[in-house]
């Protein structure tokens, strides 16, 4: 590894352009490996295709499309080559018509790819290249993490769960569901029997009090955590997760 150190009359060398130019890329994998460690492909916003969601209650982020006509939005996304991020900008909004089956044996995913074209003047090569993004879809099995960003996962034909690895801010309609079964939830928690069994009957015991206030505090946690800032699917599965075991151990705690 090598560090540029700027210094008047020192000359420039190979070694010294080469840390010039890996700077950004350094300071991108120390925050990134801080906040997802080697999961680099992160859309950080946009990049929704135009689907329908979910009239009914359903699991956040599922979205209704075909896969054969769709447009996706435009977006920001961190795309990674060889493990390694790269920052893609999408200004305009793209029409993809993929000549894909609207069923298949396996299951799919739709993702995003960087090609690299070498750049060419008066019959020599240029030290830039040109990088242009690519939307393919592979069997969920053949996805290479290291050189590809999901957009979308399949769930059933037309049937596309988009929060896979996705940052949302707290006004995104994902975001908004969630508040709404965290609202259901809470509804239930203070409508509770005071009599019953714990958790596998869904009942509570005698301490049922004690049982509301330690569900209703670990509910408002997880909704200011998800309220606060932008957030992954990681992070919100972190939450949900802490957000159950919180509620199991109240309702054991008041048998």
């Amino acid at each position: 590894m090598y560090a540029f150190i700027p210094k008047n009359g020192a000359p420039i060398d190979y070694q010294c352009i080469e840390a010039i130019s890996e700077t950004q890329n350094m300071i991108a994998d120390a925050y990134l490996n801080l906040r997802w460690g080697e999961d680099f492909g992160v859309i950080l916003s946009g990049f929704e295709p135009n689907g329908k969601r979910p009239k009914k209650s359903g699991p956040p982020g599922v979205m209704q499309f075909s896969i054969s006509n769709f447009v996706l939005s435009k977006g920001v996304a961190l795309v990674p080559i060889e493990g390694k991020p790269t920052l893609l900008r999408c200004d305009e909004p793209q029409v993809l018509q993929l000549e894909e089956p609207e069923k298949s044996q396996h299951k799919r995913s739709i993702v995003l790819k960087l090609s690299f074209q070498s750049k060419n003047k008066d019959g020599k090569i240029l030290s830039h290249q040109v990088v242009s993004p690519i939307v393919l879809v592979v069997n969920q099995d053949d996805v290479d993490q290291k050189n590809m960003t999901v957009i979308a996962n399949e769930l059933a034909p037309n049937i596309w769960s988009t929060d896979v690895n996705r940052m949302v801010s707290k006004e995104h309609p994902l975001v908004d569901t969630l508040m709404g079964l965290f609202d259901t939830l809470e509804d239930k928690i203070w409508e509770s029997d005071m009599h019953g069994q714990p958790w596998q009957v869904q009942r509570l015991g005698r301490e049922w009090k004690t049982y509301q206030s330690k569900a209703s505090v670990a509910v408002t946690a997880a909704r200011m955590t998800l309220s606060m800032k932008p957030t992954t699917t990681s992070e919100r599965v972190r939450v949900l997760t802490n957000l159950h075991w919180q509620l199991q151990r109240s309702v054991e705690q008041a048998v």
